[in-house]
């Protein structure tokens, strides 16, 4: 197994523990759709401001 892997317990000797692993995505991306639906509206707002030629 990876070191890095052992260290934070994601790998044992019986192989990948894949419910820590879905875990860990599931709580990094939490917080990044979040922000991105609560900025949608200015994104899309600023964006096509800045399209408008003149």
């Amino acid at each position: 197994m990876h070191g890095a892997a052992c260290a934070v317990g994601i790998a044992s000797p019986q192989g990948w523990e894949w419910g820590k692993i879905a875990a860990g995505g599931s709580l990094v991306m939490a917080p990044v759709l979040i922000f991105s639906l609560a900025v949608r509206r200015y994104l899309v707002s600023g964006l096509t401001a800045g399209a408008v030629k003149g």
